[in-house]
């Protein structure tokens, strides 16, 4: 048990990169004017697709984001906390992203940073034992997405945004399929709220073939392994992502009849247009990195590494 509490830091610090900064081989992107939040009245619905589409359209458009963050994990019958900050600016294939986290221990915080300029992704993670930095060469992985479109390959063909929380919002809406949305007011705060199930298709991908034998089997194999399902909460003014929760699918039992949360990531103190130095978005420590490049185009499915 003591060995599975030393990894806990580094499982949530994977759970927040995975959420909140992921860069994306994005080709091209078509630009649009931001979309208007959806019409609401006192306990009115809408779309769960269509509020992705606005909230993702209106992340692409901003100039610049602050925003602070908080993090939930629970993992082995623990739970962990976290803080930390995101920075957004520019658009297109010039986005640039910087994701980081502290989880405090009994021993010493863990941290973990992530930063994409658009050219380089890197990912520094800080434990009690190891320090480690890796970066992956972004234009090495626009071409290789590049290639694999032309040989037909539709692993990519959802590609085009260009990174942090609008990519993390469209994986989500590709992965998941959102029920219809709903109003509910906290702490004199007004959101919408959405729950997504897992695709089938897209569950069958991550599933094993000799695990593909009925739909109704896959979910129960997901216990400790994959959330269950997913439950998105957007400020009603502005469709910035207030909460990104992942739930779990352990059985429940007399003292337990709800599904846990697996993780949860929230966005708090957001401010728009904020002036954002350069600094922020390069090389988070001075330290010799490991090139990760050829490793994560194979993880993202391309046939094809790029040549030295």
């Amino acid at each position: 048990m003591k060995q599975s509490f030393c990894c806990l830091p580094r499982l949530a610090a994977a759970c927040a990169m995975l959420v909140a900064c992921r860069p994306v081989p994005a080709i091209a992107q078509n630009a649009s004017p931001p979309a208007p939040a959806p019409s609401h009245s006192a306990g009115s619905t809408a779309s769960g697709d269509v509020l992705l589409d606005s909230a993702i359209n209106r992340l692409q458009h901003h100039s610049s984001v602050s925003a602070r963050v908080r993090l939930r994990v629970r993992l082995f019958g623990h739970e962990l906390f976290g803080t930390g900050r995101y920075l957004q600016k520019g658009s297109g294939g010039e986005r640039q992203v910087r994701f980081e986290l502290s989880i405090p221990t009994s021993a010493t915080p863990n941290v973990m940073i992530s930063v994409s300029n658009g050219r380089q992704w890197w990912r520094y993670l800080e434990t009690l034992d190891n320090q480690q930095l890796t970066v992956v060469d972004l234009t090495a992985v626009r071409a290789a997405a590049a290639d694999a479109r032309a040989e037909g390959l539709s692993t990519f063909s959802h590609a085009t945004a260009p990174g942090g929380l609008s990519q993390t919002l469209q994986r989500l809406q590709d992965n998941f399929q959102f029920a219809s949305a709903s109003q509910t007011t906290q702490a004199d705060r007004t959101f919408w709220v959405t729950r997504g199930r897992w695709k089938t298709d897209r569950l069958q991908q991550l599933i094993a073939p000799t695990e593909k034998e009925q739909v109704s089997k896959l979910f129960r194999q997901l216990s400790g392994r994959l959330p269950r399902e997913v439950v998105l909460y957007l400020y009603d003014d502005s469709l910035f992502p207030a909460k990104i929760e992942y739930v779990g699918s352990a059985p429940a039992t007399a003292s337990n009849t709800q599904q846990p949360t697996f993780s949860a990531i929230e966005f708090f103190q957001i401010h728009f247009g904020p002036v954002l130095d350069e600094s922020h978005f390069q090389r988070p420590r001075d330290m010799i990195s490991e090139d990760v490049t050829d490793r994560y185009v194979k993880d993202m499915g391309l046939a094809k590494t790029r040549s030295r």
